[in-house]
């Protein structure tokens, strides 16, 4: 951790994320920790901070889109959840039900445009900077671009190519669900790099789209 403000400032300034992102929430649904598998999470009225959409009129369909796919990322991360317990030892089926019945979740349009190789190279310019995810869990929707890395755990430091399956969702484990886990699933160390240089390429990078979908915990304090 850095907390000198000259450092934070010379790091700032050094390879920053070069992206764009559109990012919402879901709908808050109330009364709170009814069954996972009942809540609608259609609606991005959320109850606790406003979605800012881009008028209708402007991009027809857009948030009418964008609520489809929460809903259906929705249904992913009860199902994949319920997967996942069921192979935790004493843990019954529904468990992760109530931590995310509000569902709580995110979604993010993520656009890394195309830019001079030589910015990428250089270290002017980085994509996403190798971090885990706070959350439960990320699913992760991408182009066939590429650029995704992670850590080698048995070579810290060391990062290998996360090479896109066609048609496949990157399932991320978060720092809650390795928390949950007792260390024995981890929390993935990951970045996103300038993707692999094609000889066509010429001097310009490819541009890359990417929509993780991020499971939150709903928090149970007073």
């Amino acid at each position: 951790m850095v907390f000198d403000t000259d450092k934070l400032h010379e790091l700032r300034g050094k390879g920053a994320d070069f992206k764009e992102s559109f990012d919402m929430g879901t709908y808050i649904a109330r009364p709170r920790l009814r069954p996972a598998d009942t809540l609608t999470a259609g609606s991005s009225d959320s109850q606790r901070c406003q979605n800012i959409w881009i008028d209708d009129k402007y991009l027809p369909g857009f948030r009418a889109g964008c609520e489809r796919f929460m809903s259906i990322g929705r249904q992913l991360q009860v199902m994949a959840l319920r997967a996942l317990a069921l192979g935790m030892p004493h843990v019954p089926a529904d468990f992760f039900d109530a931590y995310h019945s509000e569902g709580d979740n995110q979604l993010r349009l993520l656009h890394y445009p195309s830019a001079p190789w030589s910015v990428f190279e250089s270290g002017e310019k980085g994509r996403i900077g190798a971090h885990t995810d706070f959350s439960t869990c990320t699913f992760l929707f991408q182009d066939d671009v590429g650029g995704l890395e992670v850590e080698d755990p048995h070579n810290p430091g060391t990062f290998v190519p996360a090479p896109p399956v066609k048609g496949a969702v990157v399932f991320n484990i978060g720092d809650f669900l390795m928390r949950w886990s007792n260390d024995e699933l981890k929390s993935t160390l990951h970045r996103v790099r300038a993707p692999p240089r094609r000889p066509e390429d010429g001097e310009m990078t490819r541009e890359r789209f990417s929509i993780p979908y991020v499971s939150h915990t709903l928090w149970l304090g007073g």
